[in-house]
């Protein structure tokens, strides 16, 4: 209804508004004033998505559901304080908040609790969001800590390791990076830790977000590795190449995308069939290129947004069909 109003200033939501649908001030760039009064109980998907003016947002106590990107792109956006009604907030609710230095939770809030300014369940089993522009070096995982929301730490630029506490039965650390305590999946690596890194073998799962927003410039992915998840690699702007095992078969949504160097993807001859998700690699470099010679390769087909030109050339990858728009082709699906 108000998307796209780059003049819109201010706004009081009254009470006998429900709901905010998905994008309804999405892109109100000069939004930096927002009343919501009793009465409003949930906000949808990209409601306020790209509202770069917002600095801070309080939420009524009748607000129980946050939606996924609900404040996605809001670049400037430093703190967000819950009433005591929130319940439910999605992954990915502040994708793109990198500005976020505190979540503030109403002591009466069942659901939801603050400490040092990042957001846990109420039972502390939980990590639901670290905000990205906390400033502290490292990250304690505490000893009752089980598991770590999806879009919980995304790419806190400052974070250079993590320390888990003795007694945690689900996380380890290795040289600061964090890992199942099995260590079969790589949970997260630190934004701020260093431009190389080399996944050990024995690692099975890359997590989803697990690199996010990180300066790598190289990266090692071992054989073993099976699956990327999604926003895996996102906003990785120095990474510049990367080679894939050849036991990986899923690469999944986004996992690449925003990689605005990356000019290099190397599969390895034993790869045999490899899914790969929607704008997996979306706004990498134009001039992206795909290099292998495995004989007989397949990939299901998937989005090149942001991405002019795809070359493959003649040879590198012969069981393909490059195109110039948003598709990659098996040629044995012609």
């Amino acid at each position: 209804a108000f998307s796209n109003c780059t003049g819109l200033k201010s706004v009081s939501i009254g009470k006998g508004v429900k709901v905010l649908n998905g994008s309804v001030f999405e892109f109100c760039s000069s939004l930096s004033w927002v009343e919501m009064r009793v009465g409003l109980k949930a906000i949808s998907d990209h409601a306020f998505g790209s509202c770069t003016s917002l600095k801070r947002i309080e939420l009524s106590d009748s607000v129980y559901h946050l939606d996924k990107y609900a404040f996605y792109g809001c670049t400037n956006l430093q703190s967000i304080k819950f009433g005591k009604g929130v319940s439910e907030v999605s992954p990915y609710a502040f994708l793109e908040c990198s500005a976020l230095v505190e979540f503030i939770v109403d002591e009466d809030n069942r659901s939801f609790v603050s400490i040092n300014g990042s957001l846990y369940t109420k039972d502390l089993k939980e990590l639901v969001h670290y905000p990205s522009a906390r400033k502290e070096p490292y990250f304690i995982v505490p000893k009752g800590l089980v598991s770590i929301r999806t879009g919980a730490l995304l790419g806190p630029k400052y974070l250079k390791r993590f320390v888990v506490e003795e007694g945690n039965g689900s996380f380890i650390a290795e040289d600061g990076v964090l890992f199942s305590k099995d260590l079969r999946e790589i949970v997260r690596y630190p934004a701020g830790k260093g431009r190389s890194y080399s996944i050990p073998y024995g690692t099975l799962y890359i997590s989803e977000d697990a690199f996010f927003g990180c300066s790598l410039r190289n990266m090692v992915i071992p054989d073993g590795v099976r699956t990327i998840g999604m926003y895996t690699f996102y906003g990785c702007t120095s990474l510049t190449s990367i080679s894939l095992p050849g036991t990986l078969y899923s690469v999944m949504d986004h996992s690449f995308s925003k990689c605005s160097s990356l000019k290099k993807v190397y599969l390895r001859d034993t790869i045999e069939t490899l899914s790969v998700g929607h704008c997996a690699f979306a706004f990498c470099d134009p001039e992206l290129r795909v290099l292998s010679d495995v004989p007989g390769f397949e990939v299901e087909p998937f989005e090149m947004k942001g991405v002019e030109g795809f070359y493959i050339p003649e040879g590198e990858l012969p069981m393909f069909s490059g195109t110039l728009g948003l598709e990659w082709e098996s040629v044995s699906d012609q």
